[in-house]
């Protein structure tokens, strides 16, 4: 049975909210979905995130005008620490808004189900797609910060322990040569789906990355001669104000069991 209504104000007409039961939360999403409502529709969900268990968006009553919209399930989930740490689905069975979720790619981050039980049990399996991000401050400490942020991500992913160490070096690498030569606020974002395991670590300096002749440092690591040898493959995205260096692992089979 659903418990009380609350209304968390400041959101676009046609959203309720209700929690039916201890730990876990229900979201329904009713009227006309447009970007324009992203912001708000985030606010309330990314506070449900971090407050329950579980969360289920019920999209029984949605339109989507802008495929582009849902989006705002993502990014919720990635600001209330990703799965497991934030769990969420969305129950429904109208195909066009079924359509949406897959065609945006929402549906392989955000598990899908067309009941109330099938959401619930959804939302304790690891999706195709999961994510996180950690924010760092450009200060040395920040290199052991990072190891241990993918270190225990990758066991509540239960990632295979084949490359994992590898990983987790390259991560080292890039945050050290972020807070060396970059000096600005940055972020590890590191995904994972049935393909590969990609490390990013953005920051603000327009530097760019140079593979030089190999050297031992004091302090940090190897430079980027270990991102090079470890990883399947790596490389550098500038942006307009600054870039995201990446690494990437090609995917291993899961565990058996």
């Amino acid at each position: 049975m659903a418990g009380p209504v609350h209304d968390p104000g400041g959101i676009p007409a046609g959203i309720s909210i209700a929690v039916e039961h201890a730990g876990d939360a229900t979201m329904w999403l009713t009227g006309r979905l447009c970007v324009a409502d992203c912001a708000a529709v985030g606010a309330v969900l990314d506070r449900l995130l971090r407050d329950a268990d579980c969360v289920t968006i019920d999209v029984g009553g949605l339109t989507v005008e802008q495929p582009a919209a849902l989006d705002v399930l993502t990014t919720a989930l990635l600001d209330a620490g990703g799965w497991p740490v934030a769990k969420l689905a969305v129950r429904g069975t109208d195909r066009a808004v079924l359509r949406a979720l897959h065609l945006s790619g929402v549906s392989r981050s955000v598990a899908v189900a067309g009941s109330s039980a099938g959401a619930r049990r959804a939302c304790d399996r690891r999706p195709a797609q999961v994510r996180a991000r950690q924010a760092l401050p450009p200060e040395p400490e920040s290199v052991q910060r990072a190891r241990r942020f993918l270190e225990i991500r990758l066991a509540l992913w239960a990632y295979p322990g084949a490359t994992a160490p590898e990983a987790v070096q390259v991560v080292s690498e890039l945050v050290t040569n972020a807070v060396e030569h970059a000096g600005t606020p940055l972020h590890v974002d590191v995904v994972l789906d049935d393909t590969a395991l990609q490390c990013r670590v953005r920051d603000y300096s327009s530097e760019l990355p140079i593979l030089d002749e190999p050297c031992t440092r004091l302090q940090g690591g190897l430079g980027l001669h270990i991102v090079d040898g470890l990883a399947t493959d790596w490389g550098c995205t500038p942006h307009p104000d600054g870039k995201t260096v990446w690494a990437r692992f090609a995917a291993e089979p899961p565990l058996a069991g």
